[in-house]
């Protein structure tokens, strides 16, 4: 008997569609098909450990994946993957190009110019393999107190060159169909510590933390498809709750900046996480914000267990039940969007 057998599909589907798993091979194994059955899982995310044989091999897994999904009559995908440039891409050499880093191309001698190349660049090679979602650019301050995560991320520590820089290749990347997320709202450019490893906090004070929000402001205008947080305490929007967690900081980039678009959770997996939260509930907290995505990029089982777990809390809360049903619905409708635009 399946687990699930007592809950309606259409509740496990609405459910797949608002999570986004990583890959664990460069093949489809079988173990996985039937994960992704199993939990009728909608989106998918793509690293180092699914690209290392190249362009055909990587366009040969998302081709199985799309067809697995057609064949469980679900909607079409959709493959997500970190290509910043820099350090932060998972498309690198010997098979592809490397791209410059975010910091790199703001001290070019022509950035504007410099960012609509890359992003075309970018653009080509992702959907040369069928990857439709770009999770970039990062739009954080760059200051020179922060942590060393963030310091080749960030295009500048000026909010209107990065707001500049940032809608540029929006709209560069939208417009060749690979669709773009802005991150970390609201802006973490001054966080102290790793969040990949352990609890932080932004530390700029409060009227430099809203100079940091004009390149989200930008992002929206320029019709960004998503917008990611990350799990990063900003006191001075929310001192009790990481940017995940917030309804506050969610409030605020929907009726503030006026997004309508799917806003992603960063990785459940990641320390400030995991130090602290089961990643089912934790899942279930960050949907309670006012999230669409949960991103849950690596352990194949942790990953199963804590989607059981999720549905679970799912199943015995009729306000997670209305959370899941509005960002599935607001997913769905992109999807289709997408494909009548392709």
């Amino acid at each position: 008997m399946n687990r699930f057998d007592t809950l309606s599909l259409g509740m496990i589907d609405d459910v797949g569609q608002i999570v986004c798993v990583g890959v664990p091979e460069e093949g489809l194994s079988h173990e996985f098909e039937r994960f992704i059955a199993e939990f009728r899982v909608g989106n998918f995310i793509l690293f180092k450990r699914n690209t290392r044989s190249g362009p055909h091999a990587l366009k040969a897994l998302i081709g199985e994946i799309r067809g697995l999904l057609r064949k469980l009559k679900m909607p079409p995908p959709l493959i997500c993957v970190d290509q910043e440039g820099g350090r932060v891409s998972r498309l690198g050499p010997p098979h592809w190009p490397k791209l410059p880093s975010f910091s790199s191309i703001g001290r070019a001698d022509a950035p504007k110019d410099e960012i609509e190349r890359v992003a075309a660049e970018c653009a080509h090679m992702l959907t040369e393999v069928g990857i439709n979602v770009n999770l970039a650019p990062c739009l954080d301050l760059a200051e020179d107190s922060a942590n060393e995560v963030m310091k080749e991320r960030c295009f500048s520590d000026d909010p209107n060159k990065v707001k500049e820089l940032g809608n540029a290749y929006i709209r560069a990347l939208q417009r060749q169909g690979i669709l773009a997320v802005a991150k970390h709202f609201p802006g973490i450019g001054s966080v102290d510590l790793d969040p990949h490893t352990c609890t932080s906090k932004a530390c700029a004070n409060l009227e430099r933390q809203q100079e940091a929000l004009l390149p989200f402001y930008g992002a929206v205008e320029a019709g960004v498809f998503g917008v990611m947080t990350s799990h990063v305490l900003v006191p001075c929007y929310d001192p009790e709750e990481i940017a995940t967690f917030s309804e506050k900081i969610v409030k605020m980039l929907r009726e503030g900046l006026g997004f309508e678009g799917i806003l992603f959770t960063d990785d459940l997996f990641m320390g400030a996480v995991r130090a602290n939260y089961g990643l089912g509930a934790a899942g279930a907290r960050a949907l309670a914000a006012g999230h669409d995505i949960l991103l849950y990029c690596h352990d194949l089982l942790e990953t199963e267990n804590a989607l059981t777990q999720l549905i679970k809390l799912v199943e015995e809360d009729d306000t997670l039940k209305r959370c899941v049903a509005r960002s599935s619905r607001r997913i769905r409708g992109e999807k289709r969007r997408i494909h009548r635009s392709n």
